[in-house]
């Protein structure tokens, strides 16, 4: 499980199980078979994959996108 936190002002693709405690300025896509777990910030738009999982406790200023 990898532990981001912080500011990051640009996009973030997931690719394994992570936990993101910070703000994120832009959209993050998970891909297949991967774990977010948001208790922080996201700007943008939280794209999952098909077969990827999101646990949801943060804020959320755009839309979960199942592609």
């Amino acid at each position: 499980m990898e532990n981001i936190a912080g500011i990051i002002n640009e996009s973030v693709v997931v690719d394994h199980d992570t936990d993101l405690g910070g703000i994120v300025n832009g959209n993050v896509t998970v891909n297949p078979g991967c774990l977010l777990r948001l208790g922080g910030i996201v700007g943008g738009d939280v794209i999952l994959q098909p077969g990827a999982r999101l646990h949801m406790t943060g804020i959320l200023n755009g839309r979960v996108v199942h592609v």
